[in-house]
This record gives C-alpha cells, sequence and structure tokens, in this order.
C-alpha cells in the first residue's frame, strides 16, 4: 500500500499489489506522480469508476426532484436508463479515459441490446407508474413486451441528452476536464415519423360515424355501458380535434383546469372566455380552445352526474370512467371508431391514433 495527501484532496491510499519492496517502492512513486499531474489538471486524485459516479449523479436527480427542481418523471425515466444501459456498457472504465470513439461505439452497442446484445433473451421490460387511486396517486408495477428493432430516434435523442448530463456532473466534480462529442448517429434512410393528421373532410367523416354509432347504442336500452363509452369517445375526438392537445394532455386534464376568464383585445373589446390549464410531461400553459369545446365538455359534465350521482369536483378527471377514476386511454375505441370511418391509416400507410389530432 502507499499512503500521500494532495492539497485540497485530501489523503490517499492505495494498494499497489504486489509484495515486492523494490516494485512497490517504483509503483508507489509512479502513482504520487499521477496523482500531482491530475491536481495540476485540476482533476480529482480519488480513482472513481464509470459505475460509481453515475450512482453519485442518480443520487443527485433524487435531490433535484424531492426539491422539486426536477419532475418526478425524470426520475423514473432516467434510473433505469443510466443503470440499464450506460453503467452496463461502461463499466469500471474511468469517466475522463472515454473518448468520442467509445461514445460512438456504444451507439452500435445499444442498437443492437435487445436484438443480439445482453437483453436478447428478456422478454419483457418491467417498469412503475403511478395510477390514481380513489383519489390518490398510486405506484403500479407495469410489464411491456421488448420492441424488436433498434431504439427509436428521440428514445437516442433523449438518451445522448441524459448521458451528456452525466459527463457534464462529472465535469463539475472534478472527474473529466471535458465532455466528448456526444451525438446520436443520424440514419440513412429516409423517414417520416410524424403521425398522420386529417383533412377537414375526413374529420367530418369521423364525426359523422362516431354520430352514427352513438345513435345505433342508443337502440338498445340495455347498452346503456357501451352508449356512454361512445359518447364519451365522441367527446374526446371532438375536443381533441377543436383544441389540438396532446393525449398526455387531454389523460391529465381535470374540471379545476377549466375556468371562464374576461379577455380584452388590442381595440378594448372584452369577451367572456373559456380558458383551459394544459398539463403535460414537464410543462404547463393555458390555451382558448374554440367555442365548440363547450359543447361537448358540458356532455361530459352531465355523463358524470348521471354515472356518479354528483356533480364533479375540480380535482375530478374530464374524462372519467363510471367509478370516477381517469380514463387511461380511448385506443381501443379510437381504433375501432377509426376503421369503421376507413380512416385508420393515411395513404402512405402510416397508423392513425390519438396523436393525429
Amino acid at each position: 500500500w502507499v499512503r500521500f495527501s494532495i492539497k485540497g484532496q485530501g489523503q490517499q491510499r492505495q494498494s499497489l499489489g504486489t509484495n515486492d519492496e523494490n516494485e512497490a517502492e517504483q509503483l508507489a512513486s509512479a502513482a504520487w506522480h499521477e496523482a500531482n499531474a491530475l491536481h495540476k489538471a485540476g482533476l480529482s486524485v480519488t480513482r472513481k469508476k464509470f459505475e460509481t459516479i453515475a450512482e453519485e449523479f442518480i443520487k443527485e436527480i433524487e435531490f433535484e426532484v424531492e426539491c422539486g427542481e426536477k419532475e418526478e418523471y425524470q426520475l423514473k425515466q432516467y434510473v433505469p436508463i443510466i443503470r440499464r444501459y450506460f453503467i452496463e456498457h461502461f463499466e469500471n472504465k474511468a469517466l475522463s479515459a472515454i473518448t468520442s470513439a467509445d461514445i460512438e461505439a456504444y451507439w452500435k452497442w445499444r442498437a443492437s441490446y435487445w436484438s443480439t446484445g445482453p437483453g436478447k433473451n428478456q422478454k419483457y421490460i418491467h417498469y412503475e407508474r403511478d395510477q390514481l387511486v380513489d383519489g390518490e396517486v398510486v405506484p403500479i408495477k407495469i410489464r411491456r413486451p421488448v420492441k424488436e428493432g433498434p431504439p427509436s430516434k428521440s428514445t437516442m435523442n433523449k438518451e445522448a441528452m441524459l448521458l451528456r448530463q452525466l459527463f457534464e456532473f462529472g465535469r463539475r466534480h472534478k472527474y473529466t476536464l471535458d465532455v466528448p462529442i456526444i451525438k446520436t448517429q443520424n440514419s440513412k434512410k429516409r423517414s417520416i415519423t410524424a403521425k398522420p393528421g386529417f383533412t377537414l373532410k375526413e374529420f367530418l367523416r369521423l364525426e359523422s360515424i362516431s354520430l352514427s354509432r352513438i345513435a345505433e347504442a342508443e337502440q338498445y336500452n340495455d347498452q346503456d355501458k357501451l352508449l356512454n363509452k361512445r359518447r364519451k369517445l365522441h367527446c374526446y375526438i371532438m375536443i381533441a380535434g377543436f383544441t389540438g392537445m396532446r393525449p398526455t394532455e387531454l389523460k391529465r386534464m381535470i374540471w379545476g383546469d377549466i375556468e371562464a376568464r374576461e379577455l380584452e383585445l388590442d381595440n378594448g373589446q372584452v369577451y367572456d372566455a373559456t380558458i383551459i390549464q394544459v398539463r403535460g410531461k414537464g410543462k404547463e400553459r393555458e390555451m382558448v380552445p374554440l367555442p365548440e369545446v363547450l359543447t361537448h365538455l358540458n356532455i361530459l359534465r352531465n355523463l358524470f352526474h348521471m354515472e356518479l350521482g354528483r356533480v364533479p369536483n375540480d380535482d375530478d378527471p374530464v374524462f372519467a370512467n363510471p367509478n370516477g377514476t381517469a380514463v387511461q386511454s380511448f385506443k381501443s375505441g379510437l381504433a375501432e371508431l377509426l376503421k369503421a370511418a376507413s380512416l385508420r391509416t393515411s395513404a402512405d400507410g402510416r397508423l392513425r391514433d390519438s396523436g393525429s389530432f
């Protein structure tokens, strides 16, 4: 063993890995000079593996989420990425020794992780999601099948952003001086990833088919459950179409997010407007929807009162199940409606869904 002190960095103790005294003296001298060189360069003398630094970075994320500086979803999404991919690939490497070439090698390893790499024999990915149960947010464990093929461009961009943050954390704590170039490899294949939307003619056809399906369900007195589902789905597509809100924003909308407010135009004219506080994954915004939205909000309010026997409170979801909990998804019902209207796919074969509005 060798033990020495570096000003400002405390006492260092390192194993030399030998019982030979002469060899130990040479290794001790080399360790001393290396430590001084690191200190002179402004780096930490303490030798920490990539895994140790990554775990310190996770603790910083946990602290910032606890303090309200970051959203909770970042902790749930980012920590599995750091541990499953970053730590598993870079393992014991020193942060300062990772080059841009190593980053390029990482992207190739990451692209084949679930097909021919470490995750090839894993059938499911397990994770946690929050669900509203009896007015309380409860974490539930979910599993989904592993998707075949390489990750999407958006997934790779998110991981590149997170990896840059980890290196910036290491630079601030003097584990490395420079942050290597971290960017994903652009695919040479031209592809369209945007959701296909609707023309006005297509949207009017969708509205017409939806109303006809509601009329069909009204013919069966014992089909109230189906009838109300189709009514809510109709309100969903109409509100989505007249606001352009994203699926997550629609799902999280509660009655307290909707208010009437007087707005004044530049010419001094005052009018009453409906304001919706839109809440997405990490950001909030206010919007003024088109007046047609009010009709469908009133229908949803009446359906809530009819199913639960009371008017909705501010914290009740706008799209609610018969028991008052939030509807998690209209995926299957919307897919059936789109098929009935012959609008499930666009002209180029892309699938439409709730993100198409």
